[in-house]
């Protein structure tokens, strides 16, 4: 995993440098990195030939890190983030009932595969700590406990102090606190919004339990005035159209038809009822599935700076922000703008020690990416019209 495998990559290192992954190291505090000269010269001590680093690289990572060989890793799975943990835990339960399997799956089947498979085994236990070591250092959870190269055989051999238990359950009561976090974020985040229709229907259905359904939606009902013979509302009208729109019956209306499969009687008789407030029900789970996707975003948001670099968190944590967002535009009569979209994303711009940064966060997608080249002077709104941004 992510600090013992870290260490254990000088193996790799010395194959090729450029065949790991991109942005492992970034991840790294600066003081756990393996210096690139030292890196240099043991891979010209080596164990493969340049023509066969491809190939050994391969080997080495198969056996001893198969997590940096799935295919198709969203880029929002950061090594030391939470959801690298997960992935390198379902590798570790994949590889110990199949070995040599993970590195030919891509992320989703590995997922996927790892969700019925038990973790019992002493090599997913082993897994899970080293997760837990690897997160805990990427969040300042415990020092960096310095790694120490002792030559053997000519060959140097990393050894790093193993953190302490009280450590460790910090850490894991921690990552589990952050994971919990994120899936009730992702569940809220796509919490469905209520539907009118559907809960209209449901009303009905609880009403006339054993009426055809598509009684329901036959537009055969006219409002009639009981005070004057053929006074009322002509409009035709369905049962789902009338608990729909929740207006309750007067005692001098009555809903009418002439088909004979509408049950007018105790229709109108539900129409006068308190049972009649399906826009009620509507009105509060609206509410609630709205306050579910606003909390589901924040928590989105909270996950995706908690996977950036610790100098962009500190901007996140120290800066002066300005919130600001995309809508696109089109010229109309007399040069007016009118709107005629809005981007399902969201501009920050942070200002800290003079320095201004511009990042971009997508919560539908997973997604903060920084776009200085995009940042203006008073930025409030980054508008687009026919293709070019304007401030």
């Amino acid at each position: 995993m992510f600090l013992h495998w870290c260490d254990a990559k000088t193996y790799v290192l010395r194959v090729d440098i450029a065949l790991i992954p991109a942005g492992f190291f970034s991840s790294l505090p600066t003081s756990k990195q393996i210096p690139t000269a030292k890196s240099e010269r043991t891979f010209k001590e080596g164990l493969a030939t340049h023509s066969a680093a491809k190939l050994a690289t391969h080997v080495l990572l198969a056996s001893h890190a198969p997590q940096f060989l799935i295919k198709d890793i969203p880029s929002n799975v950061k090594v030391g983030g939470v959801l690298w943990g997960q992935l390198t835990t379902a590798a570790a339960k994949i590889e110990a009932q199949t070995p040599g399997r993970v590195p030919n799956m891509t992320y989703a089947e590995v997922i996927a595969a790892a969700e019925s498979l038990p973790a019992r085994d002493i090599d997913v236990k082993l897994a899970q700590r080293e997760v837990l070591k690897e997160w805990g250092l990427a969040n300042g959870l415990r020092p960096v406990l310095q790694t120490r190269w002792t030559p053997i055989n000519g060959v140097l051999v990393p050894s790093t102090p193993e953190p302490t238990e009280s450590q460790m359950e910090q850490a894991r009561v921690a990552y589990n606190s952050r994971m919990q976090a994120l899936v009730e974020a992702s569940t809220a985040l796509y919490t469905p919004l209520a539907s009118r229709k559907e809960i209209a229907l449901d009303c009905l259905k609880a009403e006339f339990p054993t009426l055809d359904p598509s009684v329901f939606e036959a537009q055969v009902l006219a409002k009639a005035y009981t005070g004057r013979p053929g006074a009322g509302d002509p409009r035709m009208r369905s049962m789902l159209d009338s608990v729909m729109e929740g207006e309750a019956l007067g005692h001098t209306y009555k809903w009418i038809t002439n088909d004979r499969r509408v049950p007018i009687d105790a229709f109108n008789d539900f129409a006068r009822s308190e049972r009649f407030r399906a826009p009620e029900v509507f009105k509060t789970q609206f509410e609630a599935s709205i306050t579910a996707q606003k909390n589901g975003h924040h928590g989105m948001v909270k996950h995706l700076i908690s996977q950036l670099s610790l100098a962009d968190r500190e901007n996140f944590e120290f800066s002066e922000i300005e919130c600001s967002y995309e809508k696109h535009y089109k010229e109309a009569a007399g040069n007016a703008l009118v709107t005629v979209g809005r981007e399902h994303t969201m501009f920050v711009k942070t200002t800290y020690n003079g320095e201004r940064n511009l990042y971009e966060i997508d919560t539908t997608k997973g997604t903060i990416n920084k776009q200085n080249e995009r940042m203006t002077g008073n930025l409030k709104q980054v508008i687009k019209i026919d293709g070019s941004y304007q401030p």
